[in-house]
C-alpha cells in the first residue's frame, strides 16, 4: 500500500496542484487558477485516469452549487474520462476555500484498493536539496534571467514554500566541442 502512496507522490506518475480563493465566484477563481497553473507548467494531464481533491472551507462553508462547478470544471477539462475522489475538510479560514488536487495517470481499481486521500495530500513529500537552473547566454539577458528567478521564486512562495534562496552562479564556458568518436 506505501508504495501506491509513493507512487502517488512521484511526479512521473502525477500532478499535484493547490489553490485558494475568497469573495464572490471563489470556487471559480480557485478551479480556474488549477488549470492556469496545470497549462502554464506545461503538465500534460491528458491521461489522467483518477483526481484525488481535497476542498477546505472555513465558517463561510462550501456550498453544493460550489462543488457542483468544480467537479464539471475538472472533468470537462479531462474529456470526461476521469474519475474523482472527494474530500471535504474544514479550516480556519473565514471566506478562503482551498483545493489541492492530485492529477494522476495511475489506474487504480478503488474498489479494490482503500486509498485515503488525507493521506496522499499530508504525506511527506520528496525532498528536493536544490534546482539547477540553466540559461543560455545568448537567449537571455543578466536582467531577464533575474525576472524569471524571481517569478519561480514568487510561485513557490504562493504554494506555501519558503523564498527560494540564490546561493551563487558559475559560468562555464566550452571552448572545445568534441566530435563524436565512430568505431
Amino acid at each position: 500500500m506505501n508504495e501506491i502512496y509513493e507512487k502517488l507522490n512521484d511526479p512521473v506518475f502525477s500532478t499535484q496542484i493547490y489553490s485558494k480563493s475568497s469573495g464572490n465566484n471563489r470556487a471559480k477563481v480557485a478551479i480556474n487558477k488549477v488549470f492556469e497553473k496545470i497549462y502554464n507548467g506545461h503538465s500534460d494531464i491528458s491521461k489522467v485516469k483518477l483526481v484525488f481533491l481535497q476542498i477546505a472551507s472555513g465558517r463561510n462553508e462550501i456550498t453544493l452549487d460550489e462543488i457542483g462547478y468544480i467537479n464539471d470544471k475538472i472533468q470537462e477539462n479531462l474529456g470526461f474520462e476521469a474519475n474523482i475522489v472527494m474530500d471535504i475538510i474544514g479550516n480556519d479560514s473565514d471566506d478562503d476555500i482551498e483545493l489541492q488536487l492530485l492529477f494522476t495517470k495511475l489506474d487504480i481499481d478503488l474498489n479494490k484498493t482503500d486509498v485515503d486521500s488525507f493521506k496522499i495530500f499530508n504525506s511527506p513529500k520528496t525532498n528536493i536539496n536544490s534546482l539547477p537552473l540553466y540559461f543560455l547566454e545568448d537567449e537571455y539577458s543578466a536582467k531577464e534571467m533575474s525576472e524569471i528567478i524571481s517569478f519561480l521564486s514568487d510561485m513557490y512562495s504562493e504554494i506555501g514554500g519558503d523564498r527560494l534562496k540564490i546561493k551563487g552562479f558559475s559560468k562555464v564556458q566550452i571552448e572545445n566541442v568534441l566530435e563524436p568518436i565512430f568505431y
